[in-house]
């Protein structure tokens, strides 16, 4: 049975656009996928296109069985087959095979795993020819340097592009370019290690994920019987979510529809934040401009409450790189917004868990509370207020700070000390001591300085330790002259002896500190990753680490308390549906919740990081706006007393904005016949300030006769302030009171008869008309 959908006039102009091209700007929560589902379903059964050759697209595999889902409600839909990006480009892919374009190759592993496969075949062929940053791969970053490759392909970077023939009159084959190594001067060699990589893969002829979209593009571009044989296959085009699309994504569809320009992309702007991936707002901003779309908006937002609603315009208003729209309020004034303080980060992890212990004392389901942070550095006091509160918690990618590699390498140091001080006490080593030294010594030796070490000196070492039993830095202090790193091995041994007598008697935030300073550790963090955000993540991951050893007693006690932690976590739970969601902003995208916490809202975690770009600035903005837009009922906002409020919150006036809300809320709330001239000044200028003409007019769900009562009162105050010259004065012209005129216009004799208002004398008072 088909459902039927009361469709706003924002959905409805989108169903009925017919052909060419068109742009929405659809904001969050505005329910997007209806209007595009009704739109095709409007188009075949008017048989503007016929439904097996209408491509309904999008990035995410999620947002393409929504459709499908939604348009099975119509039998004469079911033909319109959705379909992501990457399984388009595939069928491209196959397309090509068949014509002898491409070889067959039986791939032995899934395209999502070719990546995983080729980067262990990289390294030992890299070994194999001794390639001059061959030290540099021990400790290699597997997912940084496959994100490097990601971003590469996604933007049409070639590792080498001589090999690749295109046509000489093929539409775009400028888009195509050499790739460029990564920012940071140390990783120059990344460069090097993609053209390893893509000529590896060459030589199997694998095509992994992102090698769809990029072999995709080149076969359609290089292969003109190809291209129409697509290009003839669809007479509609369809893309939801356009704002996370790439180069490579952008120039396919661009190809595709050519031939009759039926091409038609939902996105929002305001929610590009996945840039690093290659996402450009540019895409749906500018570079669809070509086409000449007509442009359409959705600002009803169907999720958030009015406090959420206002804060979230409020701050991404401030973006200049965007189209102007704002987010219409349909939910009302239920729910809060607030903004909660703590004098510092340990505070802050006990105000967090307290508060949803008091959620979950009062009913709410586990699943339906999410603390969103910017960065993973942001939770060990958090994770361990939730853990000591034997609250269950889980993120599809979080990995517990105790867990984290940047931790145990950091780390590892400390547990080498415990060996040697254990050594030094004659206590005997057992089985475990001996495989948690390994596990240590495993991790060290690829961190600053032991990485510059040569291989056989680190097993040397190793050796020592094990076999003859002799402290790790005596074994230094021995080897010191034979080296040729004499220098790294003294400063080696000076820290191993002091850690060892520090762990037992120094304070543990003490040693930790003096250890990164040694090691330069966090310093190394920063400048090892392809990017900047990645380094400057793990680096502050080690920071935080170090705050939270801060009142844990020594070394080897705070060692003991993480091990504790540890313990206590795998009590929990770890099923999602009974568990809180913690996860970073970036993976909160698409999702909801009624209860919303944004931790750490201070300036260096939101916006992370400093001295930013103007694009980096907003981006940031964009990020924050898209947390604020998550809740469904509540949102609670923290900050450090110690630290700037984050200056997304600071120049949006927040605290100002919130306070607007829960005046109007608290006036409406009144029985109208009651109110004073200030609380009418109140509705009118936050009613429009805020732009919440459209709620009032369409969505405020009160009777009839309450509403006309206010709406006549509103006019009744605005007729006695005319009539007494007060407007200007209370910065109110007629726009404020068109709204209410519209809903339940009072008639003209009425309002002469208005002469005053309770509360007008105040205002009378403080203005002297000019004689």
């Amino acid at each position: 049975m088909n459902r039927r959908v009361c469709l706003t006039d924002e959905q409805q102009a989108i169903v009925h656009h017919d052909e060419g091209a068109a742009r929405v700007f659809a904001v969050a929560g505005s329910g997007k996928t209806t209007a595009m589902v009704h739109r095709i379903h409007r188009l075949v059964q008017n048989g503007v296109f016929a439904p097996e050759r209408i491509l309904a697209a999008s990035f995410s595999r999620g947002t393409v069985n929504d459709l499908q889902s939604a348009l099975h409600q119509w039998d004469e839909c079911r033909s319109v087959k959705p379909q992501t990006l990457h399984s388009l480009s595939y069928q491209v892919i196959r397309q090509a095979q068949a014509r002898g374009y491409l070889p067959i190759v039986q791939q032995p592993i899934a395209p999502t795993q070719v990546d995983q496969q080729l980067y262990r075949q990289v390294l030992r062929e890299a070994r194999a020819q001794n390639v001059y940053f061959k030290q540099e791969l021990d400790d290699l970053d597997q997912e940084d340097f496959l994100s490097y490759v990601s971003g590469c392909k996604g933007k049409l970077h070639y590792a080498d592009l001589t090999p690749i023939r295109f046509p000489i009159d093929a539409p775009h084959r400028y888009i195509a370019q050499a790739a460029e190594p990564p920012v940071e001067p140390s990783l120059a060699w990344y460069l090097d290690l993609y053209r390893l990589f893509e000529e590896i893969r060459h030589q199997h002829g694998w095509l992994s994920f992102d090698d769809m979209l990029m072999t995709g593009w080149e076969l359609l571009v290089r292969y003109p019987d190809l291209l129409h044989f697509f290009q003839q296959r669809f007479d509609c085009v369809i893309v939801d979510e356009f704002q996370d699309v790439n180069r490579a994504q952008f120039a396919i569809l661009d190809l595709l529809i050519r031939p009759h320009g039926n091409y038609m992309v939902v996105g929002d702007d305001d929610q590009t934040i996945y840039e690093w991936r290659g996402a450009e707002v540019r895409f749906i901003l500018k570079e669809f401009d070509r086409y000449r779309p007509v442009t359409y908006t959705i600002t009803d937002n169907f999720r958030c409450q009015a406090s959420q609603i206002a804060l979230a315009n409020a701050v991404i208003c401030h973006n200049r790189n965007r189209y102007n729209k704002a987010l219409s309020l349909t939910q009302g004034f239920d729910g809060r917004t607030q903004i909660h303080q703590a004098i510092g980060p340990e505070q802050l992890g006990q105000n967090i868990a307290k508060q949803v212990n008091g959620f979950l004392a009062a009913g709410v389901q586990p699943s339906d509370i999410a603390v969103l942070v910017r960065v993973y550095a942001q939770t060990p006091y958090i994770e361990q207020h939730l853990i000591q509160s034997t609250i269950p918690y889980w993120g599809s990618e979080l990995v517990p700070f105790y867990r984290r590699p940047e931790t145990l390498n950091f780390l590892a140091f400390a547990h080498l000390a415990q060996f040697e001080a254990q050594q030094a006490l004659e206590q005997t080593a057992t089985k475990l001591d001996v495989m948690a030294w390994e596990e240590a010594w495993n991790r060290v030796k690829l961190t600053p300085p032991l990485r510059y070490l040569s291989k056989e000196l680190k097993e040397q070492i190793r050796n020592w330790v094990l076999y003859r039993h002799l402290p790790l830095s005596q074994v230094l202090l021995l080897i010191q002259a034979e080296v040729a790193q004499s220098r790294t091995i003294h400063k080696l041994t000076t820290l191993s002896q002091w850690l060892v007598s520090a762990s037992q008697a120094a304070l543990a935030q003490t040693v930790l500190k003096a250890l990164d300073t040694s090691l330069g550790y966090c310093d190394y963090l920063r400048h090892h990753s392809g990017f900047k955000e990645t380094g400057q993540g793990k680096a502050a991951g080690i920071d935080a680490l170090i705050n939270y050893a801060g009142g844990k007693g020594t070394l080897s006690e705070f060692l003991q308390h993480l091990v504790q932690l540890e313990q206590q976590s795998e009590h929990h739970t770890h099923n999602p549906s009974q568990c809180i969601r913690l996860t970073t902003i970036h993976q909160s995208k698409g999702l909801e919740w009624p209860i919303v916490i944004v931790p750490h809202c201070n300036q260096g975690i939101i916006p992370f990081g400093e001295k930013l770009t103007h694009e980096e600035l907003e981006e940031e903005r964009r990020l924050l706006y898209v947390a604020l837009t998550r809740s469904q009922r509540e949102l609670h906002l923290h900050f450090l007393q110690e630290q700037p409020v984050s200056q997304f919150l600071q120049e949006a006036n927040a605290t100002d904005i919130l306070e607007k809300i829960n005046r109007l809320q608290t006036c409406l709330s009144h029985d109208p016949t009651n109110w004073q001239a200030r609380e009418a000044v109140d509705i009118l200028q936050t009613m429009l300030t805020l732009g919440l003409e459209r709620y009032f007019d369409r969505w405020w769900n009160v009777d009839w006769q309450r509403k006309q009562t206010i709406a006549n009162t509103l006019q009744s105050f605005f007729a006695a302030a005319h009539h007494h010259q007060l407007l200007t004065l209370m910065k109110l012209e007629p726009a404020h009171i068109a709204i209410w005129q519209k809903i339940a216009p009072l008639q003209l004799d009425e309002q002469n008869q208005q002469c005053d208002f309770p509360g007008l004398e105040h205002w009378k008072q403080s203005y002297q008309p000019k004689p």
